[in-house]
């Protein structure tokens, strides 16, 4: 079970005391400004999980730097590394009043999206020099396996077990990515890429069902639109090209 410890802190453990912290700021951050508890659980969501989890994982960083494998610490100094960068950000964009409406909530997501590329392609590629299998899995694993929200009409609790499920998997997939061997690599890479893919299908899909609804949003909101669409094809295009090439059989004989 040791092999799993780390991986769990990093998708269950440190999110979970993350969420515990900025519930308990929200609700105090609300009650002293006598506003409304939604809108700012809203802003602050971000801003105080992103700020509490880089305390946690820089912390014990100092432990998990010194275990194997290499796919471990470079997943877990990625997310540290988002962390830091999204925590000023969003905190700062509450102390300048964004959050409390949608329009600038998008926009802060997209300044987070398009921040938190370069980081994400740069350490993309430190892993490619390990294999593209490793490049491709540390981008799409980083925050956990992403998946398709389930139907609204479903209980709250149905998608907590669905998150909490996701977490799990993205755990396995970790600890076993380099004893598994090529093989499991492969599966475990596929698997993070198309939980992305199918977030990717359901936002196209929505646009072929319903474009009076992307239409919409591309006339208010045109910037974070293509951004939205944009962002999983070419994070795919991206980290081929920024990949380390790899020397051929015969020149490292």
């Amino acid at each position: 079970m040791g092999k799993y410890r780390w991986p769990f802190v990093l998708f269950i453990g440190a999110l979970i005391v993350a969420e515990f912290v900025r519930t308990t700021m929200t609700y105090i951050y609300a009650v002293s400004n006598s506003s409304n508890l939604g809108s700012h659980a809203l802003s602050l969501w971000p801003g105080m999980t992103s700020l509490v989890m880089a305390l946690l994982l820089g912390v014990l960083y100092l432990r998990v730097r010194n275990v194997e494998p290499a796919i471990l610490r470079l997943v877990w100094s990625c997310t540290l590394a988002l962390a830091l960068m999204r925590a000023p950000l969003h905190l700062s964009a509450i102390l300048i009043g964004y959050g409390d409406s949608l329009p600038q909530v998008l926009w802060v997501h997209t300044f987070d999206s398009v921040l938190s590329l370069p980081l994400l392609l740069w350490f993309a590629r430190q892993a490619s020099k390990l294999s593209l299998a490793h490049a491709f899995f540390l981008v799409f694993i980083i925050g956990g396996l992403t998946l398709p929200a389930l139907p609204e009409s479903l209980p709250s609790y149905f998608d907590c077990l669905w998150r909490l499920a996701a977490s799990v998997v993205a755990v396995w997939l970790l600890s076993d990515f380099e004893a598994g061997g090529p093989r499991f690599r492969r599966f475990a890479t596929a698997t993070v890429v198309a939980g992305s893919a199918l977030l990717y299908l359901e936002l196209y899909l929505g646009s072929v069902f319903h474009p009076a609804t992307s239409l919409i949003a591309l006339r208010w909101f045109p910037l974070q639109s293509v951004i939205a669409y944009l962002l999983f094809p070419l994070q795919l295009i991206l980290i081929y090209l920024v990949r380390v090439r790899q020397p051929a059989a015969g020149q490292q004989a």
